[in-house]
């Protein structure tokens, strides 16, 4: 039996606690408890041949950061042909604290969410539409968080590339919660005119209702759409970064 006691941290930096397990399998190895930075003790493990040995150590609680993606979607979606807004790509639903979640709901204070789109448009042969990404809660009908500045397409594009990239940072949780965006767009190539150029655009979601479920659009719109003008999703890339 190991001695109980209390560990104080006055280092500056979280602290990490291995202890061999009770049904370690190698007894004739007798190994002290580890306390370090987590990246030093899974080091030591490593020297010492642990980890070679399939045990494996896993780090976690409130304050440990990490990167996960939750969806990945790498194949074509929705193809975009009319003259209304159309969903391009959907997130996954995040509960809301009021929706029976032992855990008290996926939003709070300071948790952010990366969205990554990928896709194509083509235009007409002449006199295209113009055409705009855009990010919304919960449908085409929803709040933005900031649109693309249309730009008018020039003639023939074929499979010409536009992405989105969005940062969502939960800034206030509850009823009344404040969702803070920022979004990247990147234009199709050759734009007959309007905005070739990289966009940003950030805003703040009022109102914002962490204990009700949210899910997000990335949605596309020809605001003057020609017969061969058309857009696709071909990547979609939803990650959590804390």
């Amino acid at each position: 039996m190991r001695p109980s006691g209390i560990l104080i941290n006055r280092s500056g930096q979280n602290l990490h606690v291995w202890s061999p397990p009770s049904y370690w399998p190698a007894p004739e190895r007798n190994l002290p408890t580890v306390v370090g930075p987590f990246a030093r003790v899974n080091e030591w493990l490593e020297e010492i041949g642990i980890l070679r040995d399939g045990i494996k150590l896993i780090g976690g609680g409130t304050s440990f950061s990490f990167e996960q993606v939750v969806q990945a979607i790498d194949a074509d979606g929705p193809n975009l042909a009319a003259g209304s807004e159309t969903a391009l790509a959907t997130t996954i639903t995040f509960l809301g604290s009021g929706t029976g979640t032992g855990a008290g709901g996926f939003w709070t204070s300071g948790k952010t969410l990366g969205i990554h789109f990928r896709g194509a448009i083509s235009s007409a042969s002449s006199s295209p539409g113009n055409f705009n990404l855009n990010l919304r809660q919960t449908s085409t009908a929803g709040t933005s968080a900031g649109a693309q500045s249309a730009y008018t397409l020039a003639n023939s594009l074929s499979s010409s590339p536009v992405s989105l990239d969005a940062y969502l940072t939960c800034r206030v949780d509850g009823s009344g919660g404040n969702l803070e965006a920022c979004v990247t767009y990147m234009p199709g190539a050759t734009p007959s005119s309007g905005t070739n150029v990289a966009q940003l655009a950030r805003a703040n979601i009022g109102s914002f209702d962490t204990t009700a479920n949210q899910l997000f659009v990335v949605s596309g719109l020809f605001s003057a759409w020609a017969s061969g003008d058309s857009a696709i999703a071909k990547l979609f890339i939803v990650e959590v970064l804390n």
